[in-house]
């Protein structure tokens, strides 16, 4: 049984990317002063981080669990929405359609099981 909230990879990233991202926007800072030419590649690097960072930021939105087999016996679906907030649902011994997230403004809702967490 794994639980994956305890392993922190996308929050690593995510740290990591912030940190390049803040040690290129020092070096762009420098470059406007005293070397131009590397200014436009500068920016374009740290375009490109943003976006990496806005992916997995949005990933959320793409999430899914596909269930091939039937489960055995009860098990727990999480999803974590942030350390806070999660959607929590205990799966009965049978076949699931494919469950993901329905965002809405105040709320997101687990599908096909219809449990929500307000926003």
């Amino acid at each position: 049984n794994i639980n994956y909230k305890n392993i922190p990879i996308l929050s690593i990233k995510i740290d990591f990317i912030e940190s390049d991202i803040d040690d290129l926007k020092y070096h762009l800072k420098e470059a406007k002063r005293h070397n131009k030419e590397k200014v436009e590649e500068l920016e374009s690097k740290i375009s490109k981080l943003k976006d990496e960072k806005n992916s997995i930021l949005n990933s959320i939105h793409d999430a899914f669990i596909h269930v091939e087999k039937p489960f055995r016996g009860i098990n727990n679906i999480i999803f974590t929405v942030d350390e806070i907030k999660e959607l929590i649902y205990k799966t009965d011994s049978k076949i699931y359609d494919k469950f993901y997230l329905e965002i809405e403004d105040e709320h997101i809702t687990l599908k096909p099981v219809n449990i929500s967490i307000d926003l």
